[in-house]
């Protein structure tokens, strides 16, 4: 999905008069606000201090055998194969286990460059394109199909966490979830109004249309599950181009998201550092 979408994305820019343009305006807005959910992010991670308010014992996880620097993650987004694969083996006293995983960021860096390849070839590169759009559509049904399971899939795993943490442990992270909830609360109905009021939109009327995507995201917790439906609400309900909302909402939908990508990190990485004693500088 995240291939065919980001390809099919950067095809449509052709479509655009001023395609140029208007990708370094949504690649600064999508900046701008994921920025302002990182900055709230981190302030409700250093308000709550979810990591010190929490009854889970230091027995109960681990250290983590490595960190991360600044150069692990630019290394990291070079692909290391066509696949963006990445193998990691377990070692327990039943035996070894390989597992795959996919790396998205490398599986982005791919797909933006093959995308923007295929419009450099031209014309000889019109049927893979074609094929790309339509095997996107393809793979949209499917999801819908999975999306309509996901109800049976969450209680299974909320009756496997329960059963592996018990109420007790669940209850003592309810200071860590409670302050992500609260950041995705600011971000959507206090920082989003804000912006489309600076920007000369009603925001009721962008809540009435965009609501079905909202609260469709909120239910399933995934925003590429959600892309057909936003893709839809944002040309019929919010009057986008087609052209345009076929480039913005699946690069969005894969590489912006304010809450899973910018305040659950943001929360969370506060969260594991004051649970382990580990002091967080500016840098």
């Amino acid at each position: 999905l995240v291939f065919t979408a980001i390809v099919a994305s950067i095809a449509n820019l052709r479509e655009l008069n001023n395609a140029a343009r208007l990708v370094w305006q949504t690649l600064l807005w999508f900046a701008i606000t994921a920025l302002i959910a990182v900055l709230i992010g981190i302030a409700l991670g250093l308000i709550f201090q979810p990591g010190l308010n929490t009854a889970v014992t230091e027995e109960a996880a681990r250290m983590p055998s490595r960190s991360g620097s600044w150069l692990d993650f630019l290394t990291g987004l070079i692909p290391v194969n066509i696949f963006g694969l990445q193998a990691s083996t377990r070692v327990a006293e039943s035996g070894a286990t390989t597992s795959l995983n996919f790396n998205v960021l490398q599986l982005l860096v791919l797909s933006i460059a093959i995308g923007v390849a295929a419009l450099k070839v031209g014309d000889a590169a019109q049927p893979f394109l074609d094929f790309t759009k339509s095997f996107l559509k393809v793979v949209h049904k499917l999801l819908w199909w999975v999306i309509r399971l996901v109800p049976i899939g969450t209680v299974g795993l909320l009756g496997n966490a329960i059963y592996s943490y018990g109420w007790d442990t669940l209850a003592q992270l309810g200071v860590y979830a409670g302050a992500i909830y609260i950041g995705l609360a600011i971000v959507l109905f206090l920082v989003y109004p804000i912006l489309l009021t600076a920007n000369g939109l009603n925001p009721i009327r962008y809540f009435q249309g965009a609501w079905p995507a909202i609260q469709f995201a909120f239910v399933s917790r995934s925003s590429i599950g959600t892309m057909p439906i936003t893709e839809r609400v944002t040309e019929k309900n919010l009057g986008v181009p087609r052209e345009y909302a076929a480039f913005a909402v699946p690069l969005g939908a894969t590489t912006k998201m304010d809450g899973c990508a910018s305040i659950y990190p943001a929360i969370s990485a506060i969260f594991v550092a004051q649970f382990f004693g580990i002091d967080l500088g500016i840098q």
